[in-house]
């Protein structure tokens, strides 16, 4: 009853304000489809660039679903019910995906950090800010002067 009402306000949000709003309610894949720990393991670097996480709803969801009619769904349930499959040694190898993959991403951050010409003006922002009258102020527009010479 709750989503007929739902679906009613959403098509009187398209008509009165031109508003496309999503579908609140998120329809979840089951581990009977492939969706378990060891392939978000496996396949960490898509989880990464591919779902975003629903702090409200404690999930992660595919934002990167390309038209498809689904929105694929990460949920505790999921990890929950891949742990009870595959046992709790599984925890211990995610932990060491995880960390593995943090590591090679902090390594490229650090590389982008120590190129003379990032480090050198990062270094002449920190002079800017701490001589200029800005209150400890970085502004938007200094930022954005900062990306385009990065």
């Amino acid at each position: 009853q709750d989503a007929e009402a739902y679906t009613r306000m959403r098509a009187a949000a398209l008509e009165r304000y031109g508003l496309s709003i999503l579908d609140g309610a998120l329809a979840g894949c089951s581990l009977n489809e492939g969706l378990d720990v060891v392939e978000l393991m496996r396949n960490i670097h898509v989880l990464a660039a591919q779902f975003s996480y629903n702090m409200h709803q404690q999930m992660f969801a595919h934002a990167a679903n390309q038209g498809e009619p689904k929105v694929r769904t990460i949920t505790l349930e999921h990890m929950s019910a891949s742990v009870q499959m595959h046992g709790t040694g599984i925890i211990n190898t995610s932990v060491n995906y995880t960390v593995g993959f943090l590591r090679r991403k902090l390594e490229i951050v650090v590389q982008f950090l120590a190129d003379e010409g990032v480090r050198s003006r990062l270094l002449a922002d920190r002079q800017w800010l701490s001589s200029s009258g800005a209150a400890g102020r970085y502004t938007w527009a200094r930022a954005a002067e900062t990306a385009r010479a990065i």
